[in-house]
């Protein structure tokens, strides 16, 4: 969120290659880098095909997904924090659907545990857009080794 937070606000697409350089060395596991590169680029591909006038020559290098998606959303005039709520409770739905197809998670509790973030979810966005530089970081290392030993193994329950 910090991220996309920051394309939001970057006024140059020097700035924008530079933060979307900066995502891409938060992700040490190639997997996970990989994929905010593809999804990035499609999300880049599909903006300039949908909005081709607001977009003009968005082209972010390297195309991580949260820089593109701040910096489009910013081309397409949305609110700044419409739009950080938007993308948490996107990126909070995204990892409760997968819990709930790799874990014994009901879809009624994804949905009651959906429900009891929000209000910390508000409180996030609203730290994130007081400070979006300080709130860029990445302290993940059991999710990191996880996603490193995902790559070895030799049935897995999500392709990367």
């Amino acid at each position: 969120m910090a991220a996309a937070a920051l394309a939001y606000r970057a006024e140059t697409a020097r700035e924008l290659d530079a933060l979307g350089a900066e995502v891409e060395a938060w992700k040490p596991i190639p997997g996970q880098r990989l994929a905010g590169e593809r999804i990035g680029r499609r999300i880049q591909i599909l903006a300039r095909r949908l909005y081709p006038a607001q977009m003009g020559e968005l082209d972010v290098k390297p195309p991580q997904a949260p820089v593109l998606a701040g910096a489009v959303a910013k081309r397409l005039g949305l609110d700044e924090r419409s739009f950080l709520l938007f993308y948490a409770q996107s990126n909070l739905q995204a990892g409760l659907a997968a819990a709930t197809r790799s874990m014994s998670l009901s879809p009624e509790r994804a949905h009651e545990i959906l429900v009891s973030l929000q209000p910390r979810l508000a409180e996030q966005v609203e730290a994130v857009r007081g400070d979006p530089t300080a709130s860029l970081w990445a302290a993940t290392p059991a999710l990191d080794a996880r996603a490193h030993q995902q790559h070895f193994l030799h049935t897995r329950l999500f392709q990367s």
